[in-house]
């Protein structure tokens, strides 16, 4: 008995460390993957970039926003991955200036635990992510600018904003 109890918890312990491994990973890539149409300004070498399958989308209702972090510096880039935004901060203007800050659709459940591991991005690789956001019932219908921004750090341990290319949503 006692020698099942330590396979079980070895087991376990498998289990925990590559669920946690797993949630840690940062996905980057090669440039080889298709480029999105847009991307934001270049930040020390680094641009950021997002998509959406559909432009029209319906007030109360959630959404996958696709990201891209470009490194095409020579350097390496990290960031904390701390909650379910991953640190990109989203937002939609409208045409009189009224902004809306939104937040990651919390019914996904898709990464309840909140951690603070680095990604990290090698010179000449693309991360890229999708993030679960809520178009709230507050935002009114009508034609608004969605922006993403996030902080990534440089080896010198220095903070540099990424600002999005921006897109043009229809929200019902």
């Amino acid at each position: 008995m006692d020698k099942r109890l330590k396979l079980l918890r070895l087991a376990l312990l498998c289990t925990i460390v590559g669920a946690i491994s797993w949630t840690n990973i940062c996905l980057a890539q090669s440039n080889n993957s298709q480029p999105f149409t847009g991307w934001g300004e270049s930040v020390y070498g680094v641009q950021l970039s997002i998509g959406l399958s559909n432009n029209v989308v319906i007030a109360d209702s959630s959404l996958n926003l696709q990201c891209r972090i470009n490194n095409s510096s020579t350097n390496l880039i990290f960031w904390p991955v701390i909650n379910l935004t991953q640190g990109f901060i989203v937002s939609l203007t409208n045409n009189f200036g009224k902004a809306y800050e939104l937040i990651p659709d919390d019914t996904t459940k898709m990464m309840t635990i909140t951690y603070s591991m680095p990604c990290k991005v090698q010179a000449g690789e693309t991360y890229e992510c999708s993030i679960p956001i809520k178009i709230g019932k507050n935002i009114d219908s009508g034609t608004y600018t969605l922006v993403a921004k996030r902080v990534f750090f440089t080896a010198d341990k220095k903070s540099h904003e990424l600002i999005s290319n921006t897109l043009q949503v229809q929200v019902k």
